[in-house]
């Protein structure tokens, strides 16, 4: 963990919070970082030790071990604003009803110099299920507060996932009720380059099992089946998309044309089979 993350929590003006702080197998300072925080305010500060299972686990964790009403997550090297838990517990008195809410956030680079600010869409809000499958967005998934009992009716998150894992969340809460945000930046996300939506190809694969696990082993209803081919559609699109603006014409064409199940994408991809002739 890192002390500047666990003293965004302690400097929240909504002070009735408790950190589960999960040390997922660190070989790093985050123990003793960890416990020097939990010895001073062990009322509040609780540390969880587990060997190395990744982010999904260690979410899963610390949140079967929450005792509050309502969940929020800072990864270890993100912060919080100081009035972010105030914000958002205002905006569920507002809406009791939401599935989740969320709030912008600064993106900075793995140094923390800051490299754009991210607001909520104002769409963004309501009944976004289907949108979620179908448009792009910019929501985070760490600036999520969610009701510990929406998240359970949810199953958590799912630990098969390595990297679709907080649109899972999203797409299953959003069945459940309208979605919310808070128009402020409340949050700073530090981006590595390392980091997994780094690399589309394996965002792709995650994708596919993403759709598999949402739509797979039952039979469909027509608007369900649908909704999964123009979900495919989206995702054989964006590969298509990435391969044209890199001079991959031949793999762009074969990602268009496998994506001719959704009609948005049928006039462009008989545009590119004609271009293809000459290819």
């Amino acid at each position: 963990a890192d002390a500047a993350a666990i003293d965004s929590v302690l400097a929240q003006t909504f002070t009735h919070w408790e950190l589960l702080i999960v040390d997922d197998g660190s070989h790093d300072g985050t123990a003793v970082i960890a416990d020097w925080y939990a010895d001073r305010d062990a009322s509040r500060i609780q540390v969880i030790r587990q060997p190395n299972s990744g982010v999904t686990v260690a979410r899963n964790t610390a949140i079967r071990r929450a005792r509050g009403q309502y969940i929020a997550f800072l990864d270890s090297d993100d912060l919080w604003v100081p009035d972010k838990l105030e914000r958002q517990m205002a905006a569920f008195t507002a809406h009791p009803d939401a599935a989740f809410i969320y709030t912008g956030y600064l993106l900075v680079d793995a140094e923390g110099r800051p490299m754009r600010t991210v607001r909520p869409e104002p769409s963004w809000q309501g009944d976004i299920h289907r949108r979620l499958w179908l448009e792009d967005n910019e929501i985070l998934g760490t600036t999520l507060m969610v009701g510990r009992e929406m998240l359970a009716r949810v199953g958590l998150f799912d630990e098969a996932l390595r990297g679709a894992e907080n649109l899972d969340v999203r797409l299953k809460l959003s069945k459940l009720g309208p979605v919310f945000f808070v128009d402020e930046v409340l949050y700073h996300y530090r981006k590595h380059p390392d980091a997994l939506t780094s690399r589309p190809d394996l965002m792709d694969a995650e994708h596919v099992r993403l759709i598999d696990a949402h739509f797979g082993g039952s039979v469909l209803d027509g608007s369900t089946r649908r909704l999964k081919r123009a979900a495919l559609a989206k995702l054989h699109r964006a590969r298509a998309d990435r391969a044209f603006a890199v001079g991959h014409y031949r793999t762009a064409l074969a990602a268009y044309l496998r994506g001719l199940g959704a009609g948005p994408l049928r006039a462009r991809a008989h545009a590119l089979a004609n271009a293809g002739r000459s290819l």
